[in-house]
């Protein structure tokens, strides 16, 4: 079976709902992930994380902008090319219920 079949015959076996929910799920799980990550060595890059996660370089930038923006983490510049993540206090557990 080719991998386009399995997509979808896994299509007919979820609702549009379910498909969401799975999403979601797993969108949140790699987010706390990457708080994890931040907490353990605040001077992790990008592309670690990145290769941590398997999300492309690109999502990692998005997840931690959208991060900064809620206030999850803090973003310190070390020079102009560098930037260290500070995680905020009680981030994963705001993660966690959203």
């Amino acid at each position: 079976m080719t991998y386009s079949r399995k997509r979808w015959y896994n299509h007919l076996s979820c609702s549009k709902n379910e498909q969401n929910e799975k999403v979601l799920k797993k969108m949140q799980d790699v987010e706390v992930l990457i708080l994890e990550e931040l907490e353990k060595n605040p001077d992790v890059t990008q592309r670690d994380l990145s290769e941590k996660t398997g999300l492309s370089l690109g999502m990692v930038n998005l997840l931690l902008k959208k991060f900064v923006k809620k206030g999850f983490v803090k973003l310190e510049k070390l020079n102009s090319r560098s930037f260290r993540y500070i995680l905020q206090k009680g981030s994963k557990r705001r993660v966690k219920r959203q």
